[in-house]
């Protein structure tokens, strides 16, 4: 068996239907999900089939469900936390997506061995990189994240040391780019449960939480940032959007696996003193064919800006990528 099993449990038809409907569109491929109104149903396959989470509707538990050979079980409860008997309690009123995140990092903890299958040989890299700020650099490049996420699986990297997300999206991360590279670094098991467990979704588009710490970035080198691409593409990603600052070990290997470069810049004599300076510095290390693929983008004035939490799919810019890129078309 190279897809391990997700089994959930609930007598509500409706929560089930809800619930798998939106682990399949996420999670297809990697995880199989398998739902069973009942005791009886569930115990039928249980001892049958290795299954490696059991989410189940706490009512529903009884002494028979221990006969299962399940990895981790999970009770949706009206009350989180860790019961007596050690099993673990999740809020059943939680969103699909927090529950599922809460069970990857439980999962990730557990120190069970995932199956791993490779998904995919390579993603498309996309780098948004600007020596010129304010230039609407991140907000391009989640639009196009964005746009491409309705065709592809599509994941965003923000790798600048100040991102402002936490205001922006007006969440208090639980974990993030940090958490991500420190694990690379100590060889963590389970990297992908980590990331499915790290990882959420705006407007469609997956994305990471970006570090909060700036020494954090500073810490990482090329191999690390080789190492998480390589993992991104493991879990089935086929566009990556990285969307780094000026100063970043491994930016130039970077650009050099980017099928697209893309540089925001104004039309201002400062502006393209800076552009030509990053391209001689390119150029002067010998690297010609990655100073070539540079792609000079400037902007119109759009009035109907939104913020990056948003929709920008049909916000001017949006209309401005499906139009002038041809990665789009």
């Amino acid at each position: 068996m190279d897809t391990e099993i997700l089994a959930l449990a609930d007598p509500d038809r409706d929560y089930l239907e809800k619930f798998t409907g939106y682990f399949n569109e996420n999670y297809n491929g990697t995880f199989e999900c398998h739902t069973f109104t009942g005791v009886d149903s569930l115990l039928r396959y249980g001892l049958e089939n290795k299954i490696s989470m059991l989410l189940m509707a706490e009512e529903l538990y009884e002494e028979a469900v221990k006969r299962i050979d399940a990895g981790n079980i999970f009770l949706l409860s009206e009350e989180a936390g860790e019961g007596t008997d050690g099993i673990r309690r999740i809020d059943r009123y939680r969103t699909a997506d927090g529950i599922i995140r809460e069970i990857m990092k439980a999962r990730a903890e557990s120190g069970e061995p995932e199956i791993r299958r490779l998904l995919l040989e390579e993603s498309r890299i996309i780098t948004v990189f600007s020596p010129v700020s304010r230039v609407l650099k991140t907000t391009f490049a989640i639009a196009l994240g964005q746009i491409l996420s309705d065709r592809a699986k599509v994941i965003y990297l923000n790798m600048e040391p100040f991102s402002g997300f936490h205001q922006i999206f007006m969440q208090k991360y639980e974990a993030d780019l940090s958490d991500l590279l420190f694990y690379l670094k100590n060889g963590s098991k389970n990297f992908s449960y980590r990331l499915k467990s790290i990882t959420l979704t705006s407007q469609g588009l997956d994305y990471v939480p970006p570090v909060m710490s700036p020494e954090d970035l500073l810490s990482a080198d090329k191999e690390d940032w080789e190492k998480l691409i390589k993992e991104l593409t493991q879990a089935g990603y086929e566009i990556i959007i990285l969307d780094p600052g000026s100063c970043m070990n491994g930016l130039n290997q970077i650009l050099k696996k980017s099928e697209k470069i893309y540089v925001p810049m104004r039309n201002d004599s400062m502006s393209k003193a800076k552009t030509a300076q990053f391209e001689a510095m390119l150029r002067i290390r010998g690297e010609d064919e990655t100073a070539e693929r540079l792609e000079r983008l400037q902007f119109p004035y759009f009035e109907d800006m939104v913020s990056i939490a948003g929709n920008l799919r049909e916000t001017g810019l949006g209309k401005f990528i499906r139009e002038r890129l041809d990665i789009i078309q």
